[in-house]
């Protein structure tokens, strides 16, 4: 049997995602790298841009349901950081993000709104693949963010139908367009409020 103490001790960061020992994966060891494996300018040109950098969160199990295992990647996050010419790199710790799955938690488009001052973006949310990736859910939940380089202005989570899950930029209004189970929808990127365009008959 675990020591529930010594669990506590020694894996902080695995309690977080599994739980110690109780719950049907039980895991014990303790985080021995956070490495930078990747980056990507997700926006917006040259002047300025926004670059997201990966970070796997890497372990050594002692004990798991395949044994004693090394270097093994439980989970990731990602990192923003704003480049402008002739500026030091501005890191953005509000936009920061931890999942289990990369596909996850990051942002999927990302668009400058007022040139360089306001920005809008959207992902799969950081546990979407948990939620919604059986048969029996019939949307994806997204996380759209809005924010400037001091911090959200504001943020949500939409539903959006498996079935045409894309999500189209209205500049128009300006606003994300997507489709609900009830109808098409317009996520306002200047005030956060959601309206329905064309709902569901019946």
């Amino acid at each position: 049997m675990i020591d529930r103490l010594k669990c506590r001790l020694i894996v902080p960061a695995v309690l977080t995602l599994t739980g110690c020992p109780a719950g049907p994966v039980p895991l014990a060891g303790w985080e021995r790298s956070v490495p930078e494996v990747g980056s990507r300018n997700v926006c917006c040109g040259i002047n300025p841009t926004i670059v997201e950098k990966t970070y796997e969160h890497r372990y050594d199990l002692v004990f798991s349901p395949d044994g004693g295992r090394k270097d093994v990647t439980l989970k990731t996050h990602f990192e923003y950081v704003l480049l402008r010419p002739g500026q030091p790199p501005r890191k953005l710790p509000f936009l920061t993000t931890t999942t289990r799955n990369n596909d996850d938690g990051r942002f999927t488009a990302l668009y400058p709104v007022d040139d360089d001052r306001l920005w809008a973006g959207y992902g799969l949310a950081p546990d979407a693949s948990e939620r919604d990736g059986g048969a029996r859910s019939d949307s994806w939940h997204y996380v759209v963010k809005v924010f400037t380089a001091d911090g959200i202005v504001h943020e949500a989570e939409l539903e959006v139908l498996k079935t045409d899950n894309r999500i189209d930029v209205d500049w128009s209004v300006p606003a994300f367009r997507f489709h609900h189970r009830n109808g098409m929808a317009l996520y306002h990127l200047r005030t956060g409020k959601v309206t329905m365009v064309a709902p569901t008959a019946g």
